[in-house]
C-alpha cells in the first residue's frame, strides 16, 4: 500500500495563497512566450546583473518554445529541456513551495519539505503548457504582449528585488499586471520565489 503524504488533498493543508501562486506559476508560463532572443544564456557568462534582466532572460527562453502538430523527436525533447530550465534555473521552487504550504511548511521533515518541492516541480513540469504553444493549436500568432515597466530592490542589500510587467492580450483588448518578487542567489542570480497576478 503506497504511504500517503503529509500533504494530500484529505488533510489540505495548502492555504488558498498556495493554490493561487501555484496557479500564479502556471499562468506565467504562457505569455511569457513572446519577446524574441537567444535561446539560453552562455553557461559560462556571469550571472544576469539586474532583476528585470532576469525576468527578460525567462521571456526569451520561454519564447525559444517550439510549437507544431508535428514536432520531431529532438523537438520534443528540447521542448522538456526547456521547461524543466525555466522552472528549475529562473524560479526559487523551494521558496514557492515554502509559501504555498504555509504555516504547515515548518511542521514538515526536511525530507519531506524535499518531497514536496520535487513534486512541485514535476507537476509544474508536466503539466504547464506555454500560451505559444495553445495558441498555435488553435492556428493564431501571439496573442500577448508583454511591457516591462520597472524594477525595485526590497531591501538595502539589494538581494530582493520586485519587477513590475504588464500583459496586453490583445483579442480581448485587455491588460493584467504581472509582477515578481526575486531574490539573488550567492552565486549572483536571480531566481523569482513570488509571481503576482492582478
Amino acid at each position: 500500500m503506497m504511504k500517503r503524504r503529509p500533504w494530500t488533498v484529505d488533510r489540505r493543508p495548502w492555504t488558498k495563497r498556495g493554490r493561487y501562486l501555484c496557479l500564479s506559476l502556471l499562468l506565467v508560463l504562457g505569455p511569457q512566450s513572446l519577446v524574441h532572443g537567444p535561446l539560453f544564456a552562455n553557461p559560462s557568462k556571469s550571472p544576469v546583473q539586474s532583476p528585470m534582466a532576469a525576468v527578460k532572460e525567462l521571456d526569451r527562453m520561454a519564447d525559444s518554445y517550439k510549437v507544431g502538430k508535428n514536432l520531431a523527436g529532438k523537438d520534443e525533447a528540447f521542448n522538456r529541456r526547456i521547461k524543466a530550465r525555466i522552472l528549475r534555473g529562473t524560479f526559487n521552487l523551494g521558496e514557492l513551495a515554502r509559501l504555498a504550504l504555509a504555516k504547515h511548511w515548518n511542521e514538515r521533515s526536511e525530507k519531506e519539505q524535499d518531497d514536496f518541492v520535487e513534486l512541485l516541480t514535476q507537476l509544474l513540469e508536466e503539466r504547464s503548457v506555454f500560451a505559444k504553444e495553445k495558441a498555435a493549436e488553435r492556428g493564431e500568432e501571439k496573442s500577448y504582449q508583454i511591457s516591462y515597466k520597472k524594477e525595485k530592490y526590497l531591501n538595502r542589500e539589494k538581494s530582493q528585488a520586485y519587477v513590475q510587467t504588464a500583459v496586453l492580450l490583445k483579442k480581448q483588448r485587455t491588460q493584467f499586471d504581472l509582477d515578481y518578487k526575486l531574490r539573488k542567489t550567492p552565486a549572483g542570480e536571480w531566481r523569482i520565489y513570488d509571481v503576482i497576478v492582478d
